[in-house]
């Protein structure tokens, strides 16, 4: 789950645990945002992509996966969906 412009991951607690009630979900605050510190880059969509791609690594998350974004998150997915389809 991927939240627009610079919300933080409370953004998706209305739905949150409705989704975790039936399958995995992973929301994140993403660089700089909320509870995340700033990795020092500028946080341009393939950075932002990247970023999500070495968090699921981490995290083991296996394909497929489902991406929601909110807003400009929406923009972050696409990208990210193209980057590594």
């Amino acid at each position: 789950m991927e939240s627009g412009s610079v919300q933080q991951i409370e953004n998706w607690d209305p739905i949150f645990n409705q989704i975790a009630a039936f399958a995995p979900v992973v929301a994140y605050d993403r660089p700089g945002i909320g509870r995340s510190e700033f990795d020092g880059q500028p946080q341009t969509l393939d950075h932002v992509s990247q970023t999500l791609h070495e968090l699921l690594s981490q995290i083991k998350a296996s394909p497929p996966c489902v991406l929601v974004g909110h807003s400009y998150g929406g923009l972050l997915i696409m990208t990210f969906a193209n980057r590594y389809p």
